[in-house]
């Protein structure tokens, strides 16, 4: 089997918008499991696929067999998205930053 990906995979790749200052050009997707993606994401298992589900989180990647994994520039991209929301949202949110 080619190393290669096929054309699709790398035609969402280049949609994800990939900051090419940080990643190689021939750099491939990193595949991470759940436990992972919690971790980055600081969210429970329940809310990670809740969010799959209304389509505000990334789609996991079904791989041979039972197991999913999700694509790691993905989760970090939805990550600093929430930063950025949560920044210029101000008092909205209803949390103080200083207290």
């Amino acid at each position: 089997m080619s190393k290669n990906l096929p054309a699709t995979i790398m035609q969402d790749v280049r949609r994800s918008g990939i900051d090419r200052r940080t990643t190689s050009p021939l750099a491939e997707p990193v595949l991470i499991r759940l436990p992972e993606v919690m971790a980055i994401c600081a969210l429970s298992r329940s809310g990670i696929y809740e969010r799959v589900k209304n389509g505000t989180f990334p789609a996991p990647v079904k791989l041979d067999g039972r197991p999913s994994a999700w694509i790691k520039h993905e989760v970090q991209q939805w990550n600093v998205r929430q930063i950025a929301v949560s920044r210029n949202s101000g008092s909205n949110s209803g949390h103080s930053e200083s207290q």
